[in-house]
Parts: C-alpha cells; sequence; structure tokens
C-alpha cells in the first residue's frame, strides 16, 4: 500500500487543483504553507471568480510548541500568576484587581527590582515576563515553571508523563487538525499540521504568478478526500445550548448515583 501523501509540482503551469500545496517565501512559521480547499469544479467553472481559499499548514514542531506545549504549561502559568500576585500584594501592601498583574509585568526590569527587594520573588517575576511574552514554548519552559512553583526540580516521572501527553496529543490529533507526513521538498522530516479552522484567501493570479509562494506539491487520495471530509465536519457541527449540556451532566451524576447503589 503507498502511504506517501504528497506529490511534487514541479510544472507551475498545471492546472491549479483543491490539495495543492503553497509554500509562502517571506511568510514565518505560523504561516509559512497552506493547502488549496477550493473545490475543483469551483476552480475550472470560476465560480469562486478567481479567490482561492486555503488552510494554514503548519510545522508538527511549531504545533506542538505553540499549542500542545502551551496546554501543558497553562496550569503552572496560572499558578504562578496566583502565587506571584499575592505575594507582590503582601509585600507591598497593594490591593488586588483585575489589572494588577498586567500592570505589574509591564514594568521595565530595573523598576522591578528596586520596588522588589525579594531576589526570589524576582525571579518569577521575571520568569512570568518572558513567558506571558512567548507565542511557543519548550519542555525547558514548563521545567522552569514547576521549578519556580514547587521549588524543586521536575522528576523523571513528570517529566514522562508530559512527553507522553505530547505524544498522545500528536496521535488523537483534535477533529479541526490533519496530519501531512512530509511535504515535497522541505527540510522538516517530523510532520506538519493542517488547520482546518484556519482559512485564508488569496487570488488564483497570485498562485499562478508565484508571486512571494509557489506550489510545491499535491496532497493526494485518499488524504485529500478524508481532509476535505473533516473541514466539512468541522463546519457542519451543531453544538447544543450549555445550560443544557449542564443539565444533562447533573442528570448523569444522578444515574450514576442510581447505578451504584
Amino acid at each position: 500500500m503507498n502511504t506517501k501523501q504528497c506529490t511534487e509540482i514541479t510544472d507551475n503551469g498545471m492546472p491549479l487543483r483543491q490539495g495543492d500545496i503553497l509554500f509562502f517565501s517571506m511568510k514565518g512559521d505560523s504561516e509559512k504553507y497552506g493547502i488549496v480547499v477550493t473545490g475543483d469544479c469551483d476552480i475550472v467553472q470560476k465560480k469562486c471568480h478567481g479567490i482561492i481559499s486555503y488552510c494554514t499548514v503548519t510545522t508538527a514542531k511549531h504545533y506542538i510548541a505553540s499549542e500542545i506545549l502551551l496546554d501543558i504549561c497553562n496550569p503552572e502559568i496560572d499558578k504562578l500568576k496566583v502565587a506571584v500576585t499575592k505575594s507582590v500584594c503582601n509585600l507591598l501592601s497593594a490591593e488586588n484587581s483585575n489589572t494588577f498583574l498586567t500592570t505589574l509585568l509591564s514594568q521595565n526590569s530595573d523598576y522591578l527590582r528596586n520596588l522588589i527587594k525579594d531576589e526570589r520573588l524576582m525571579e518569577k517575576i521575571l520568569l512570568l515576563k518572558d513567558i506571558c511574552s512567548k507565542s511557543e514554548f519548550s519542555l525547558s519552559d514548563y521545567k522552569k515553571l514547576f521549578f519556580a512553583n514547587n521549588n524543586k526540580e521536575l522528576d523523571n516521572d513528570k517529566l514522562e508523563k508530559a512527553k507522553n501527553r505530547i505524544l498522545s496529543k500528536l496521535n488523537s490529533l483534535p477533529g479541526d487538525k490533519y496530519y501531512i507526513s512530509e511535504l515535497p521538498n522541505q527540510n522538516d522530516s517530523l510532520g506538519y499540521i493542517v488547520h482546518l479552522r484556519f482559512i485564508n484567501t488569496i487570488l488564483e493570479e497570485d498562485i499562478m504568478q508565484q508571486r512571494n509562494l509557489f506550489r510545491i506539491g499535491h496532497l493526494e487520495a485518499p488524504y485529500l478526500y478524508k481532509l476535505t471530509q473533516k473541514l466539512g465536519a468541522v463546519f457542519s457541527d451543531i453544538g447544543e445550548p450549555t445550560e443544557f449540556e449542564n443539565e444533562r451532566k447533573i442528570i448523569n451524576t444522578f444515574i450514576m448515583e442510581e447505578f451504584i447503589k
């Protein structure tokens, strides 16, 4: 069975198709790639009026750093925010407010050092300043946050659990993500993630004229069919009212209590 998902596009004169992979040479990691999702019939029959829709594609490494590790770090970040706010308020006899921490972290480091003489507290504040300015995270960030909150190093068991969570989330992607193992002539061998909710538009003329972008490949069947199926599911999914969901949980709790009597 052929597991190769993409084929290379070597002739830019080939007709544009759904599933064509775009490489934006001037953009950063979060917008470097895209995959055309406009239907072939719409392109051929000009129903899209020359405006092509595409989903953003990032490397799997970027997805891990910007989304998965953010989820893993968030509880430690929230814990550190609470601890820092409480400590600074006590130290300065200040009253906490919704903007207190934001204002504190916006101050420059020299000002904060003159204000706060506690070096350990300053280390936590500076860590928060650094963390809150990031859009991508690493396991090193998680280790630093854990140490700041617990005053001890992250042990191997907890580190392995964090790594397993990353692997689990990669193996079980949300419904609005799709995995591509490789893209033609690109250096990353660790895979790519299609973000089905991040839909952008571009002129067909810009694609065919290669204006700061290139068509580098095409997603083949059955992978293209699976991607379009997931795309349709994302935008056809109908949620239920939050009140109904909450009531259902309460009823389910009663059911369980009756069941285990």
